[in-house]
């Protein structure tokens, strides 16, 4: 998913605290502003069987954070009737319709049910009658009786945000519980598991984990967990046995090579999934992958740059960045890793119709590279946070920017945990780069193209040798942009055209910079993006 979030944990009785933690998420995986509970408490789960009580909660949190949060303001009214009328997907006999202020249920010829609609933005009537009128139709139709109460949930989130803008979705509570693992962590023991041939196998262990700090093997098989035999398992079901609580003990049984299997008993810990890998490049160039944005992503970033300060030396000529295909996460962690490198000056704004999604980050602290020369490398699979640091880094004149123009992801979208465990997802806010220009659509448009008809790494690199340089995208282009059609928008991100994928080229032009400082001294990057041909 790329996507930018605020995240906003709901809980039954209180109410939510707006002291905003600016985070990212994206959709492709996206930008998330989190939002945290004042107090705790028991966060009521969904029920085995359809409860209107559980229902209306639900639907009163969700319609709620619509009418509030959305960035263009709608009518609860007109988008609870659509995802009521969104049941006809599922039995075709089932029909809601609005006469004045009487809102009706049909199944077939019989009339379920008769509501007087409330007022609208009136969340909680609504939400009441969404819930009712789901009870009446479950009562008077057998397809609906035999959809899950998830699906019906899913169903009508779906039928009330149509017409939204794309980013903003409904995501049900299993697939919401495998994002929240991926961006916050989960409870575990650290290793990648693999079933091949209905053997589960360590594919992985991860470092500085139980299962690393256990002696666990890439290779090992595991046989058991708590004693449950793994043989027939799906990989959703083997990942939930060895997932819990932080603290708690899992036993597995182990076989390895030809020794007898042995039990190992391991005390769940907090993982977080890594998002970043680091490897010398041509000798003293320091090469990081980011993959995405989670709470870990700027930390781990600053740790692996003072490895590779220890390891490479007074030697290290520079740093490329590749979020190439990296379709964003937390907005907090891109705003963080831009920081990483630069001492000072905006780095991003947003705004939208909350008067919360109104946010300026700038610079507040020290490069920790010392202005050593940095290469970003982008494509049209670098979407959220990860345009959040190529904009930044490219208009502070921090980093010359190689690859396709970007995703073009430049909305904010507010996450809100709903009551059943589920998440919504409501755009509230647009991204614009410390020069003023939208990121939504644009994208980020890099100084060196290479994703032309002739682009080619040795045309690049001698076209940057001798100088000839052609602007294709200066920045007062790019702040006209919010103001131009769809159309002139595309075309002006397509004198770049966006490619996904790696491309071989991206790398070898970055690496002659970095391994030539006069190509770096001698490219006009920051007042216009230009392009070697």
């Amino acid at each position: 998913m790329r996507g930018s979030l605020r995240v906003t944990t709901r809980w039954r009785g209180f109410g939510l605290a707006m002291a905003a933690l600016v985070m990212a998420l994206g959709g492709m995986a996206g930008c998330a502003m989190r939002d945290l509970p004042i107090v705790g408490g028991s966060e009521p789960r969904q029920p085995g069987e359809y409860s209107t009580n559980a229902a209306r909660h639900i639907f009163a949190t969700g319609l709620e954070n619509i009418d509030r949060m959305y960035i263009d303001p709608v009518l609860v009214s007109t988008i609870a009737l659509h995802g009521m009328q969104a049941l006809s997907s599922l039995d075709p006999e089932v029909k809601v319709e609005r006469n004045g202020d009487t809102v009706r249920l049909t199944a077939g010829p019989k009339l379920a049910a008769s509501y007087i609609a409330p007022a609208d933005h009136d969340s909680s009537g609504w939400a009441a009658v969404v819930a009712g009128a789901l009870g009446a139709g479950r009562e008077s139709s057998e397809k609906l009786r035999a959809t899950t109460v998830e699906n019906l949930y899913q169903t009508v989130f779906d039928g009330a945000m149509h017409d939204l803008d794309r980013f903003s979705r409904y995501v049900g509570r299993s697939s919401a519980r495998d994002s929240r693992a991926s961006r916050d962590g989960f409870g575990g023991i650290g290793i990648e598991p693999r079933i091949e041939e209905g053997v589960v196998r360590i594919g992985a262990v991860l470092p500085e984990t139980p299962a690393a700090k256990g002696g666990l093997q890439v290779g090992d098989r595991i046989t058991h967990v708590d004693g449950t035999a793994l043989v027939g398992m799906s990989d959703r079901a083997v990942i939930a046995l060895m997932r819990g609580p932080e603290g708690t003990d899992v036993t597995l049984t182990v076989a390895r090579n030809v020794q007898p299997p042995f039990a190992l008993t391991l005390r769940r810990a907090r993982i977080v999934p890594a998002t970043i890998t680091y490897r010398r490049e041509a000798g003293d160039i320091a090469y990081f992958h980011i993959t995405g944005f989670n709470t870990q992503t700027s930390d781990a970033l600053r740790v692996m740059v003072a490895r590779a300060k220890t390891e490479i030396g007074r030697n290290l000529r520079g740093v490329v960045l590749d979020l190439r295909d990296n379709p964003g996460g937390y907005l907090d962690q891109g705003v963080g890793v831009a920081r990483l490198f630069v001492n000072n000056g905006r780095v991003l704004t947003t705004r939208g119709r909350h008067p919360d999604s109104e946010q300026i980050f700038d610079a507040n602290q020290t490069d920790i590279l010392n202005g050593l020369p940095m290469v970003v490398l982008i494509n049209g699979g670098s979407a959220s946070s990860a345009e959040i640091v190529a904009a930044a880094l490219q208009d502070l004149d921090r980093a010359v920017l190689i690859g396709s123009s970007s995703y073009g992801k430049g909305t904010v979208q507010h996450l809100t945990t709903l009551p059943n465990e589920g998440e919504l997802l409501l755009t509230w806010a647009r991204l614009y780069a410390p020069s003023n220009y939208a990121l939504q659509r644009l994208g980020v448009i890099p100084n060196i193209c290479t994703s032309g008809q002739s682009a080619s790494a040795a045309k690049s690199i001698e076209d940057l040798r001798i100088g000839r340089l052609d602007p294709i995208a200066p920045v007062s282009a790019r702040r006209g942009a919010d103001g131009l059609s769809e159309t002139a928008q595309v075309a002006l991100a397509a004198t770049c055209p966006a490619r996904t994928g790696v491309n071989d080229a991206d790398l070898e032009v970055a690496r002659a910079m970095l391994t030539d400082p006069a190509l770096i001294r001698r490219f006009p990057h920051g007042s216009s993006v230009a392009v070697a041909r």
